[in-house]
């Protein structure tokens, strides 16, 4: 259980994290954070076995599928060559500065940041591993 900004004891999900972290109590924000990646941590050894697993069954479909890699066996699902693969990876290190500067100190303490940036912060992030950043 934890508390919001209210007072109220909620049920710590995923849903009420994002609600939770667009407060505007700090305290709410670092408390949501520090509790749901707690319980995250709990589990470390579950996701890295499972990350593990998915790797070599995704290296061994572009094997036997005659790919060079599981990455180019991925993108070949949606016809986008490798190179433009390589492109979009270049252009994202090379402007990632303004995206931190859009976020200040929330890329490293996301309680910090301004409740409204978390979300986009969040879409960045999670659309980055979408699409194999």
């Amino acid at each position: 259980m934890f508390k919001d900004e209210d007072g109220n004891e909620v049920q710590l999900s995923h849903g009420v994290y994002m609600r939770l972290v667009e407060s505007k109590n700090r305290e709410v924000r670092r408390g949501a954070y520090e509790a749901l990646y707690a319980t995250y941590e709990q589990y470390q050894h579950t996701y890295a076995k499972t990350l593990q697993t998915n790797v070599k069954v995704q290296n061994y479909r572009a094997k036997v599928r005659n790919y060079k890699s599981a990455r180019e066996a991925a993108l070949a699902a949606n016809f986008v060559p490798e190179s433009v693969y390589d492109n979009l990876v270049s252009a994202v290190r090379k402007h990632f500065a303004i995206i931190a500067s859009l976020f200040g100190s929330s890329l490293k303490n996301p309680w910090y940041s301004r409740p409204q940036n978390v979300r986009c912060l969040y879409t960045i992030v999670f659309s980055g591993i979408q699409l194999y950043l």
